[in-house]
């Protein structure tokens, strides 16, 4: 019995945890001849069996279960701080809380996606075998014209953004983008993060024109936080099939994160992406950015928004290094090796 597999709480590619945690780190170990795959509780019980930001409490007794019966070995798969909420209305987030304590205390192994996850799981649960493994960067992609062609609405809104583009005639070095989930229940934070630089956005845009493209998962949030705003501004439903097209039109990509105890436990992934894509990263810093402190403008929105926007070779030196760096440090092959260490795979 050597088999190790994955138990995610979903398994829909357009969650980010899922893509980056689960089924790219499979296909690259499953690449190298490893015996990985997803849970089939039908088939024959795993030698381990990770469970992939999954961890409630009917989850965890048939984990423990299997590990009764069978002696299979239990890793639980964290990549957000849901220990930590800032409103809790009805309860659910603590009961949640609770069963994740549980679960932590439980299983033989938990990975966490940041050093400062891996730090807040110490301090939160008894979990003592706990190993950090970050996301890894998503190297661009290309659908072929056949898939994208299957989803003609999604390539309607593409040209809509290209015609859109042209329509403002915004200097393609002024073209900023924010992308990701519009936000998480009882936290702050998401495409709200937007409203804490509205500002610097509208006094740099007096300045010298720019635009700004979201690409996210809520066209209303996205009036509701962008109302008023003298800028141009555009929405584009976020889709694997168009995203690294999409996100290729611009030149960097602004990324406010109001700072707390779940903000703070964050993975680069998205600075991660912006890079790889070309990108430069304008944002507020949080741990696992400051690697790419030397590449990236943190923690400075003036600048960020004004002079650094004009500096065309600055700009281009900091994408290769940030390109390097991700690349280096971040790349699939890198991190699935991460995973295998953790897990002690062998073939």
């Amino acid at each position: 019995m050597t088999h190790t597999a994955w138990w995610p709480h979903t398994t829909q590619d357009r969650i980010a945890s899922y893509r980056l945690r689960c089924r790219q780190v499979i296909e690259s170990l499953t690449s190298r001849g490893l015996d990985v795959g997803l849970f089939d509780s039908k088939a024959s019980p795993p030698a381990c069996l990770v469970l992939s930001k999954r961890y409630d409490a009917r989850s965890l007794a048939t984990a423990c279960d299997l590990r009764q019966r069978a002696g299979t070995r239990l890793v639980l798969d964290l990549c957000d701080n849901h220990f930590w909420f800032s409103d809790d209305p009805t309860g659910h987030l603590a009961r949640r809380r609770d069963d994740l304590v549980q679960a932590c205390n439980a299983v033989d192994l938990v990975i966490a996606a940041s050093e400062s996850l891996g730090d807040v799981v110490r301090a939160e649960t008894s979990a003592r075998d706990i190993v950090v493994v970050p996301d890894a960067a998503e190297s661009p992609s290309a659908p072929h014209w056949s898939v994208r062609w299957r989803h003609p609405k999604e390539q309607w809104q593409m040209i809509r953004l290209r015609r859109w583009m042209s329509r403002t005639g915004i200097d393609r070095a002024r073209r900023l983008v924010w992308f990701g989930n519009q936000g998480s229940s009882g936290v702050e934070g998401g495409m709200g993060d937007l409203s804490s630089i509205a500002s610097a956005l509208k006094s740099a845009h007096a300045r010298k024109p720019l635009s700004l493209t979201v690409i996210s998962n809520s066209a209303s949030r996205h009036a509701e936080v962008t109302a008023g705003w003298p800028l141009p501004t555009f929405y584009l439903p976020w889709s694997s099939r168009t995203f690294s097209e999409a996100l290729s039109l611009h030149s960097a990509a602004v990324i406010p994160i109001q700072r707390n105890p779940f903000t703070t436990c964050k993975t680069a992934n998205r600075l991660l992406s912006a890079s790889l894509h070309g990108l430069n990263t304008l944002a507020d810093n949080i741990p696992s950015y400051t690697p790419f402190r030397a590449c990236s403008v943190l923690d400075d929105w003036d600048f960020a928004l004004g002079g650094y926007l004009d500096q065309a070779e600055r700009r281009s030196l900091d994408v290769q290094h940030a390109r390097a760096l991700a690349m280096n440090d971040y790349s699939i092959e890198q991190i699935a090796d991460r995973w295998r260490q953790a897990l002690e795979l062998t073939p």
